[in-house]
């Protein structure tokens, strides 16, 4: 990691002063304090460029974070710059998973581009961090948090999240003050503790589910589907295969990003440690970059679909590396699956995407994005349907030899037609060579 920044040429910079967080005042659910800063690094034709980003005092805590809501909490901060920064805080079995993610654009941000378009930068890894009734704290720096890669206009960005001094706790805090807890300075959090052996669902028939993203009283996202998975692993040198579907006992958490995010996420999140992660896109309209208006027909679609899963050796007993975590994911240039804002995307037939050499299966699949509704369902009359497949011919159908039929009539009739011509042109040369 740091080798790529040394040949960009960009120096990072750390803070020391800690600034305290709270949401929300008074009586909060999270508290977040720390010595951030964020780096963002655009890879332009002219050479690299970056902005750096503190989390100070200017900053604001935006009514899109949320307490916990069994899954899940965040908090949201507007940094200068139009910079976003969502914490996002997810409970593992018997730990926290921080979840980071920066949103901005371009054209506010570098002097290299004018780029209006929003760019969204996650975290796809994190950080854990203890149980949730805990709190943790770390006073001598903590690894930077590396953002995975964005881009818009065929321009590259990076972002890094650097924490040198962090005291946080995002669930069950008690009379308004940190609970009791770790530091990385003597009980460094490294692993997550193995999951309970969850049952998996028959191959071929993952149950079909509904799974909803709320904002405050309103579902953003509604997505369902039945999803299995064609994981590949080794066995005694020999490379198979195996069909893993999403169980019932599935957790899910998301983000909605307020009024004017480009980007919303689901992730869903089973067998201790496997989540499935969607990213829904869609284009802005309106004529200014800081006040972009999301209007009814804005067309949206699935821009990013990633897994994250381990070769555990309850789901894969006979496999030769065990505990193998792995990350897949597929983003697409244009986001697929499209819909317009306020209608839902539907496709009873099987839905088969290939998510980097993961064949994902997803039967009755249905979702809808960028919402604002108040139950977890469908509306039928706005719904945009997939393609249909074009049925092969039935023994009903096929007229294939009557058109055979036809077409040998034809050639025949045109053979005997010009065959009389040609012995009639024959017979006047013969009669004129006579005269």
């Amino acid at each position: 990691m740091w080798t790529s920044l040394i040949l960009l040429g960009i120096a990072l910079t750390s803070t020391t002063a800690i600034t305290n967080f709270q949401f929300p005042s008074g009586t909060p659910c999270i508290i977040f304090d720390t010595s951030l800063q964020i780096s963002v690094i655009g890879v332009f034709k002219s050479g690299p460029e970056a902005k750096q980003i503190e989390l100070d005092k200017k900053a604001v805590v935006m009514n899109s974070s949320y307490c916990d809501d069994g899954n899940s909490s965040s908090i949201d901060f507007f940094l200068e710059g139009g910079v976003g920064l969502t914490v996002q805080f997810l409970k593992l079995n018997d730990s926290v998973k921080m979840m980071p993610s920066i949103s901005f654009v371009p054209g506010i941000i570098f002097n290299a581009t004018s780029d209006t378009n929003n760019v969204i930068l996650h975290s796809t890894m994190g950080k854990l961090l203890p149980p949730a009734n805990v709190s943790y704290s770390c006073y001598t720096g903590d690894t930077p948090i590396v953002m995975t890669n964005g881009s818009s206009a065929n321009i590259s960005y990076h972002g890094i999240i650097s924490l040198t001094q962090l005291r946080v706790q995002a669930f069950d805090i008690k009379n308004g003050d940190l609970s009791p807890g770790e530091s990385c300075d003597i009980t460094p959090v490294t692993s997550v503790a193995p999951p309970i052996k969850p049952v998996t669902p028959t191959p071929g028939n993952p149950p079909v589910q509904t799974y909803s993203v709320k904002s405050g009283n309103t579902d953003c996202i509604v997505l369902q589907a039945g999803i299995e998975f064609n994981i590949p692993y080794t066995s005694n040198g020999a490379r198979l295969t195996k069909t893993i579907g999403v169980p019932n006992n599935t957790r899910v958490v998301g983000m909605c990003g307020g009024g004017v995010a480009t980007t919303q996420s689901l992730s869903l999140m089973f067998y201790g440690d496997w989540i499935m992660n969607f990213i829904f896109s869609h284009t802005l309209s309106g004529s200014s970059p800081r006040r972009p208006l999301l209007l009814d027909g804005t067309m949206y679609g699935i821009k990013e679909i990633s897994l994250e899963y381990n070769i555990s050796s309850y789901l894969f007993p006979d496999a030769d590396a065990k505990d193998e975590k792995l990350l897949s994911k597929i983003v697409y240039k244009t986001p697929e699956y499209p819909t317009s804002v306020g209608t839902s995307y539907r496709c009873q037939p099987p839905t088969i995407v290939d998510v980097q050499g993961i064949k994902t299966r997803m039967t009755s699949f249905q979702y809808l994005a960028f919402g604002n509704q108040t139950t977890s369902s469908f509306d039928p009359k706005t719904v945009t349907d997939c393609p249909a497949i074009t049925p092969f011919a039935t023994d009903d159908d096929d007229h294939t030899g009557t058109i055979v039929g036809v077409v040998i009539a034809v050639f025949f009739t045109i053979m005997v037609l010009v065959g009389i011509y040609i012995y009639r042109r024959r017979g006047k040369v013969s009669y004129e060579q006579v005269y």
